[in-house]
């Protein structure tokens, strides 16, 4: 676990950690990612992002059961990759595989020019959130400095 840890702490911090957001849909979520991934500076182009995720959406849904999403998309060749992680106040409809609403997201975007990036991250996700205790420390977690620092404990283990 210790490498994917890693690898995720690389593209995470705590700004790009959201906590109890008011969320009103899977379109708000879309849209909130992509203007978080702007505001941190590692997206120029927020509306292309957005672009990307909807596409990815309209073609099979992220929700990958039990409450957890991870859209994805690819960033333009300039910008840096970048974990958003999403805790919406109300867990959102998402058409999931179980048809479960989403109460944990995490958004993988990175540069079209890394796809292997891409889908190491996504891999190293999953495997993480395999584990009931790491997604409930997420989903319990009361702020982005716990989350954040429970990840890197995460590399130490």
């Amino acid at each position: 676990m210790q490498d994917e840890a890693q690898e995720l702490s690389d593209v995470i911090s705590m700004i790009d950690i959201h906590l109890d957001v008011p969320l009103a849909d899977k379109d708000a979520l879309l849209v909130y990612i992509a203007e978080a991934a702007g505001a941190s500076g590692r997206v120029a182009d927020p509306l292309r992002l957005l672009s990307g995720l909807r596409a990815r959406e309209a073609t099979l849904s992220t929700g990958l059961g039990g409450g957890l999403a991870f859209p994805h998309a690819l960033a333009g060749p300039d910008d840096r990759p970048v974990l958003v992680m999403v805790r919406p106040r109300r867990p959102l409809p998402f058409d999931a595989v179980d048809d479960r609403p989403v109460d944990l997201v995490f958004a993988v975007i990175v540069p079209e020019t890394d796809q292997g990036l891409h889908l190491r991250l996504l891999s190293a996700l999953s495997r993480l959130c395999r584990n009931r205790e790491v997604t409930a420390l997420f989903r319990g977690a009361p702020d982005a400095a716990i989350l954040s620092s429970s990840l890197q404990n995460l590399e130490c283990q």
